[in-house]
């Protein structure tokens, strides 16, 4: 083998370990930012961790009032019993006044008031339950959205290009370096027939 062809396959042969340097350095790139990437996704599943958990315990809550659990007291809201207290007594004081404290009408004026109240505390505890199941939402939307970030992260793509990278390397400098050599050959017996001329 004359110099030409060692230069040529040596040529080839440092060609390939380059390619395949550069394929490791760009999958190395790739797994720093695919690292990178879970880390910000777990970060943000801490992070909306209590939204989420506090939308699926409402939800069903959610459920069990429209599955016709019973409401209790506990479940209205903080000031709730002092309201219906409030309200007894003005209406007792009213009915006092005109002498109807103890009549039919004041017992229908009582559970009316105590109707509307717990109707209002009913619908303002539900309206509660949405919020809450709003932000449980709102949390796993977030944690979807960064899911679907970190899938389509450059660090994926960097790892998946470079996954290839090496070995089309060494199979480009394999052929260039053939491919050189077949061409240096022709051009010597191209010479070599010019010269016998």
């Amino acid at each position: 083998m004359t110099w030409v062809a060692t230069s040529i396959a040596g040529s080839s042969i440092v060609s390939g370990l380059l390619g395949v340097q550069a394929g490791r350095q760009q999958s190395r790139v790739g797994r720093s930012q695919v690292n990178e990437s879970r880390r910000q996704f777990n970060l943000t599943r801490q992070d909306t961790a209590a939204q989420r958990e506090l939308g699926v315990a409402a939800t069903g809550r959610m459920q069990g009032l429209l599955s016709g659990r019973e409401v209790t007291p506990g479940m209205m809201g903080p000031g709730y019993q002092w309201r219906v207290k409030q309200g007894e007594n003005s209406v007792m004081n009213m009915l006092g006044r005109t002498g109807m404290k103890r009549s039919g009408r004041a017992m229908k004026k009582m559970l009316r008031f105590g109707q509307g109240q717990a109707s209002q505390e009913y619908g303002n505890y539900f309206a509660r339950l949405m919020q809450m199941a709003g932000l449980g939402a709102g949390g796993a939307g977030q944690s979807a959205a960064m899911g679907t970030r970190v899938a389509n992260s450059p660090g994926f793509q960097t790892q998946a290009a470079a996954a290839g990278t090496g070995t089309a390397a060494i199979n480009n400098a394999i052929q260039g370096g053939l491919s050189n050599y077949f061409a240096y050959q022709q051009n010597q017996n191209l010479m070599n027939r010019l010269g016998d001329q």
